[in-house]
């Protein structure tokens, strides 16, 4: 199984390696900081410069968690909330 297409900041080994054998990273994964707008007071919006902007994967979806809209002919954001101006 190849998990791709996820963020896994800080967590990489236990995402990974969670003692299933055979399952591995994808080549579209981030495993750098979110940059969340304030996940101490969770916020988990996508802040300007997030590696997990416009680098998820179109799976039909038109808008976001919250109802944002997912701009036609661009990759989705990684995560719940599309990245918003």
């Amino acid at each position: 199984m190849t998990n791709d297409y996820n963020c896994m900041y800080a967590n990489t080994t236990n995402y990974f390696n969670n003692g299933t054998p055979g399952v591995s990273a994808g080549a579209h994964d981030v495993t750098s900081d979110p940059v969340f707008v304030d996940a101490a007071n969770d916020d988990y919006a996508l802040a300007s410069g997030s590696s997990c902007i416009d680098t998820g994967t179109d799976v039909g979806l038109t808008s976001d968690y919250l109802g944002n809209p997912i701009p036609a002919g661009s990759a989705p954001d990684i995560g719940a909330y599309e990245k918003t101006a």
